[in-house]
């Protein structure tokens, strides 16, 4: 009697599995690293058609670290001038390359509604679906201190 090996996990199905396995570890490395130097992500899609990701810190100005064009569909990091945003951008990197992410600033166009401007980590061996942050609409500005998991709790 031959046993059936269980057909493989392909397609969409494993990029969810893997993005489901790792969210919670890169979200508390983020989360951690937000917390103990008191960061702060703001994502402005107010002023024209590009996205911009800024991080500051307590008696620091926010400064630019990406930018989104969505018409080219590149995002343009820039490393910030301060010497406490560089070392906390360089420590949010460093966290998440540990753990196989990659953080980077995308856009859509939904069907219906204006364009909308997203905060992803793709993760490693996933190659259609990435953890997503924070999102923010056209013509808006959204400020982000931790973020959550699906069902609202904070690693």
């Amino acid at each position: 009697m031959k046993s059936k090996k269980p057909p493989p996990i392909v397609g969409a199905q494993r990029d969810k599995l893997i993005v489901a396995l790792l969210m919670q570890d890169m979200l508390a490395a983020i989360n951690l690293a937000m917390r103990v130097r008191k960061l702060k992500f703001t994502l402005d899609y107010s002023d024209d058609h590009f996205a911009r990701l800024y991080l500051e810190a307590p008696d620091i100005p926010p400064e630019r670290i990406m930018l989104l064009d969505p018409r080219k569909h590149c995002c343009f990091i820039t490393a910030p001038r301060n010497r406490e945003l560089f070392f906390a951008t360089v420590d949010i990197i460093e966290r998440l390359e540990k753990l196989g992410g990659k953080l980077s600033l995308t856009g859509d166009r939904p069907k219906q509604g204006p364009r909308r401007a997203l905060l992803q980590v793709y993760v490693d061996g996933a190659t259609k679906i990435a953890l997503t942050l924070m999102d923010v609409h056209k013509g808006k500005v959204k400020h982000d201190t931790s973020f959550q998991l699906p069902d609202g709790t904070t690693p």
